[in-house]
C-alpha cells in the first residue's frame, strides 16, 4: 500500500491551486486509509492539505473517550532505533486508564524508519504516520505534530526516548495544580533542575556546549529557564494550537522559540520540570553546525518579536 503523502498548495495571492503527486494515495486508499488534514503554512507561506495514513479503527470503547495525551515522535533516519521506541510507548499505553494517541511524523527519511512504524502500527489502534514533503527539521515535523494531534495534552519526545515515556505522568500534575498549586500550560523536561536523574550523562564537550547555548538563551530570549532543549515538552491542548501555529523556525532551535512565544507573546505559565535522563550516542545533533545554526535562530526569534510577526 502506498503511504506517500499527496499535497495541494494553495497560493493565497494568486488564487492558484498547484497539486504535487508523489506516489501519493490513490482515491479509494484515500477513502479507506487515509485521512485529510489542511494545515496553514506560517508567515504567509500558504497552505496544503495533507494525507496522513491511519491505523486500525478504534473500537467502541476507545470511541467515547476523549484523547487524554498525545504523544508526537520527530523522526529521521530513525530505522534502527524506532521500533524499540514504539514498543516501549506501546506498552505504557496499554496499563493507563485514559485514551492517547501516537503521532509519528516522519521528516523524508531515506532509510526504512516509515516501513518499520507501519509494520508496527499495521495491527493496532491509535498510531497516524505523518510525512513531510520535503525534509524541514525537527521543529517543523515537531510543529506539523502538533497541529495534527487531537488530545488535551500533548507531547513530544525525542525518538531514542532519552527520557522514558513514564517521565510524562508526573507532568500531569503540574498542569491540574497539584505540585504547588499553580496550573501551568506548559511543562518542560530539564536535565538540569533539583531532581533530574542522569543516567547516562552527554559527552563533556557536548555538555559545555550546551550550558553556554543555556546562558545565551536566558540573555537573548527566554529569562529563567536553565534546560531548553531537552526533547520532552507537554503542552495543554489550547497552548499547543496557539503557540505551534505561530512557530517559524523548522530546524533546533526552535525549542528556543516555542518558549519565547509561550512565555513572553501568550502569557503562558511555564514549569521547568526534573526528568530520568540517558544520553543516546547515536543522536542526530551535529555540535558545531546545529551550535551555530541555534545562535543564528535566537538572533531570528528577536528580529520576529521586532517586527510582531509572533502576534
Amino acid at each position: 500500500m502506498k503511504s506517500a503523502l499527496m499535497l495541494a498548495t494553495s497560493n493565497e495571492t494568486s488564487g492558484g491551486v498547484h497539486v504535487t503527486r508523489d506516489g501519493g494515495p490513490s482515491e479509494s486508499e484515500k477513502s479507506q486509509n487515509f485521512e485529510k488534514l489542511w494545515r496553514r503554512l506560517p508567515l504567509g507561506q500558504g497552505s496544503f492539505f495533507l494525507y496522513t495514513r491511519r491505523a486500525a479503527p478504534l473500537g467502541p470503547a476507545q470511541m467515547t473517550d476523549s484523547i487524554h495525551l498525545s504523544i508526537i515522535v520527530p523522526a529521521y533516519r530513525e530505522e534502527k532505533r524506532i521500533l524499540p521506541t514504539l514498543q516501549k510507548i506501546e506498552a505504557y499505553r496499554r496499563v493507563k486508564p485514559f485514551r492517547s494517541e501516537v503521532i509519528i511524523v516522519d521528516d523524508c527519511s531515506p532509510d526504512g524508519t516509515c516501513r518499520v512504524v507501519e509494520q508496527f502500527m499495521a495491527d493496532k489502534t491509535g498510531y497516524r504516520l505523518l510525512r513531510n514533503e520535503k525534509n524541514t527539521g525537527k521543529g517543523g515535523s515537531v510543529r506539523n505534530g502538533m497541529l495534527a494531534a487531537q488530545g488535551t495534552y500533548r507531547l513530544f519526545s525525542d525518538a531514542d526516548l532519552s527520557t522514558p515515556i513514564e517521565d510524562a505522568d508526573g507532568f500531569f500534575n503540574y498542569f491540574e495544580g497539584a505540585v504547588d498549586g499553580a496550573k501551568y500550560d506548559v511543562v518542560i523536561g530539564s536535565r538540569r533542575v533539583a531532581g533530574a536523574h542522569l543516567v547516562q550523562r552527554q559527552p563533556l564537550h557536548r555538555e559545555a556546549s550546551g550550558r553556554i547555548f543555556s546562558l545565551l538563551v536566558r540573555a537573548l530570549a527566554v529569562p529563567g529557564f536553565y534546560d531548553t532543549q531537552c526533547g520532552f515538552k507537554m503542552f495543554t491542548a489550547a497552548a499547543a494550537e496557539q503557540i505551534f501555529k505561530r512557530q517559524t523556525i523548522p530546524g533546533f532551535g526552535f525549542d528556543v522559540e516555542i518558549l519565547f512565544i509561550a512565555l513572553n507573546v501568550l502569557g503562558y505559565k511555564i514549569k521547568e520540570a526534573p526528568v530520568h535522563w540517558e544520553d543516546s550516542p547515536a543522536t542526530t545533533v551535529r555540535l558545531f553546525r546545529d551550535s551555530t545554526r541555534m545562535f543564528r535562530d535566537l538572533l531570528t526569534i528577536r528580529k520576529n518579536n521586532e517586527k510582531k510577526i509572533y502576534q
